[in-house]
């Protein structure tokens, strides 16, 4: 069997390669990038992307060698870019107002301050310290807090609220900013946050973006699945065999 590349004198043929990536994670990205290209193949774009030119395709020789491959794959993919976003704008851009909706209190950021304790006891009481004197909870989050914050007297963000423990999060959008949650707990740790400030998202150009791409995303991750279940059926029928 020819060899198709090789790392530091190791010679690296197809059944090698194949071998590999079937046994390692790289399977599920080798997929995504396989129906990637075949769903492009067979799209047919409104409007073809100017960047795109099929008369400067150069078709490839088997025995051309490893360093002309990789060239040629960087091409494509550069090629591939403007096509492949057209192909989420076409099937998706109709959809990223109502998506927005959905997402919106997840997309929101937050600036919030969190004291987190292991001893309930001593929670209770930097609870009802704060309540009644809410200017000394920086100081009592770096003295007493045992999570990371602490180092910054308690503050977190501005952060997304979807990337925030869902517990946290869960109770930063029931309060005003200056309203401090009731103790919760998780895990091992007993809680309470305070919002300090609300940031609304901005549903601008970057945000439409991250929202295409979740939607696109979202689709292609059940391709992928339909084809891992495809690549497992035809192993075992291969062992069967």
């Amino acid at each position: 069997m020819p060899t198709i590349a090789s790392i530091e004198n190791r010679q690296l043929t197809a059944e090698r390669i194949c071998q590999h990536v079937s046994t390692s994670s790289l399977l599920p990205q080798l997929l995504r990038q396989i129906t990637i290209d075949r769903i492009l193949a067979e799209w047919q774009p409104a409007l073809t992307p100017q960047s795109i030119d099929t008369d400067s395709i150069i078709e490839q020789d088997e025995d051309r060698d490893s360093t002309a491959l990789v060239e040629s794959a960087a091409a494509k993919i550069v090629d591939r870019d403007p096509k492949l976003q057209q192909f989420k704008q076409e099937n998706w851009g109709n959809k990223i107002g109502s998506y927005y909706l959905t997402r919106k209190a997840q997309l929101d950021r937050v600036i919030c301050s969190i004291i987190q304790v292991t001893d309930g006891t001593i929670a209770q009481e930097l609870y009802f310290r704060i309540c009644s004197e809410p200017k000394i909870f920086s100081k009592l989050a770096f003295n007493y807090s045992q999570g990371s914050e602490s180092f910054d007297g308690g503050k977190a963000g501005p952060i997304q609220i979807s990337r925030l423990n869902p517990t946290i999060a869960t109770q930063l959008l029931l309060l005003e900013p200056g309203q401090i949650s009731p103790l919760f707990t998780i895990d091992n740790f007993y809680v309470f946050v305070r919002l300090e400030q609300l940031i609304p998202a901005q549903f601008d150009n970057d945000l439409r973006q991250v929202l295409l791409d979740e939607l696109f995303e979202r689709w292609i991750q059940s391709k992928i699945v339909e084809e891992i279940g495809l690549v497992s059926v035809q192993n075992i029928q291969n062992e069967l065999n």
